[in-house]
């Protein structure tokens, strides 16, 4: 008995609701629209909208058929390429520490093209170097500076 009393509940609740967001939304039309529709017609549109809507009660599988609940997909596990077989190009990473050594980015994943250190994105724009060479200055700086910093420009 009490579920039948929270639906009819909630099924009250939507309709004022929709009749409230509705109203919202053909005042907003009319005072837009001020020459062409006046306050009866859009209480005769409320009336007419509101008489054609009707909830209806449907089971929880009709409303997973209809909406079709999406369920989470398991991540697929990518295959390690051997570091033999991966690209040499630095890519975009953190600074990290190994044996008092400093490493700026991370290497590329993907398979090197045949004959060639690096993959065919690397082929083709070195931007950050090679990994296993040790970076440049200007790369070192690269790879410091905060991004989010502001920089100041003198005026001329």
């Amino acid at each position: 008995m009490d579920d039948l009393i929270q639906i009819v509940i909630m099924d009250d609740l939507l309709n004022i609701y929709f009749k409230l967001k509705l109203m919202e939304l053909l005042d907003t039309i009319q005072s837009n629209y001020s020459k062409y529709i006046t306050k009866k017609d859009v209480e005769t549109e409320i009336i007419y909208i509101m008489s054609k809507l009707k909830c209806k009660k449907i089971s929880n599988n009709e409303f997973e058929s209809i909406f079709k609940i999406k369920k989470k997909k398991k991540k697929l596990n990518k295959k390690e390429i051997p570091n033999e077989f991966r690209c040499e190009g630095r890519v975009w990473g953190p600074i990290k520490s190994e044996n008092e050594k400093e490493i700026y980015g991370n290497r590329c994943r993907h398979k090197k093209t045949k004959n060639s250190k690096y993959c065919y994105i690397h082929n083709y724009k070195l931007t950050h170097g090679n990994f296993l060479e040790p970076p440049s200055r200007l790369l070192m700086h690269h790879f410091k500076k905060n991004p989010f910093q502001k920089v100041k420009r003198k005026k001329t």
